[in-house]
């Protein structure tokens, strides 16, 4: 009994990590149709760049969220110890979240150019 539709497999086997190959034979191995098993395998290349998006967005998300905390516990912990007290610069937080917005943003910047690339090409 079939879970999925032939495109939502193939989203979860491309976001798995699965190569074209790979999802062609288990396609097959499933009770789908040779009709949508053709289309499901046309559309890998298109749901492919649609996942890398996500994950590049994603990332870029997380990125900028995690330095913002980062940010903000210094800020709060600098606020609450004025007085003389000691507070807490969490450089870990917010560098790790300023590299992951801009591994997010050149993954995005690529993925662009390539886009325009392939609308050049046809």
């Amino acid at each position: 009994m079939k879970q999925y539709t032939s495109i939502e497999f193939v989203e979860d086997l491309i976001s798995k990590g699965y190569e074209d190959n790979e999802i062609s034979v288990l396609l097959n191995k499933q009770e789908y149709s040779s009709s949508e098993i053709s289309e499901a395998l046309s559309k890998v290349e298109t749901l492919r760049v649609k996942y890398a998006y996500k994950k590049a967005k994603h990332q870029l998300t997380q990125g900028i969220v995690l330095a913002i905390f980062g940010v903000a516990i210094t800020l709060g912990t600098y606020i609450y110890a004025e007085g003389g007290g000691v507070y807490m610069i969490t450089w870990g937080a917010i560098l790790y979240g300023l590299y992951q917005f801009h591994q997010g943003f050149e993954a995005l910047e690529k993925l662009d150019r390539d886009s325009d690339e392939r609308e050049q090409s046809q």
